[in-house]
């Protein structure tokens, strides 16, 4: 899922998807018996406790198979996007310049719930580049992302698209 300023919705890795598969499989279970409105006041109520990211996958999962069962509410996108207050801008260094280096280098970071990016790696490298796109990061600041109107810790993948003029 694309987001303004290069930002986008990190795929889940192999085994988060055996994961996210199998919190999907028990949310159907879970709503099987019931009607579509309760399934969505199940999703509510795990929200209202201390919601990590577990429960979030859990209440997304429970206001997927209430939309898929017709209660239109849970339909409506819950997600507010992250947008950039202080933006990451990576330069050139002089090396990368020098060498003719060109191409995209991939972070993927956890954006906390007050905006901030931790725990980044990068996931596509370019040659001197790593660092400085590394600090852009650390000193970039966002809104945070929200589900439901509570701000959510989620993970991003940040492209930052590097060329010679």
């Amino acid at each position: 899922m694309a987001i303004p300023n290069g930002l986008h919705v990190a795929p889940p890795v192999e085994g988060e998807r055996h994961a996210l598969a199998d919190i999907r499989t028990v949310a159907k279970a879970e709503c099987q018996a019931v009607e579509p409105h309760v399934c969505h006041e199940r999703a509510l109520e795990v929200l209202a406790g201390d919601a990590g990211a577990p429960e979030i996958a859990r209440a997304q999962a429970l206001m997927a198979e209430a939309c898929d069962r017709g209660f239109s509410t849970s339909c409506v996108p819950r997600f507010t996007r992250p947008t950039a207050i202080v933006p990451a801008r990576p330069q050139y260094t002089a090396d990368a310049r020098q060498h003719g280096v060109e191409g995209y280098v991939l972070v993927k970071c956890t954006i906390t719930v007050e905006g901030l990016p931790t725990n980044c790696r990068i996931l596509r490298s370019l040659p001197y580049l790593d660092q400085v796109v590394l600090e852009a990061v650390a000193a970039s600041r966002y809104t945070p992302v929200t589900f439901l109107g509570r701000p959510v810790e989620i993970e991003y993948v940040f492209d930052f698209h590097f060329k010679l003029r």
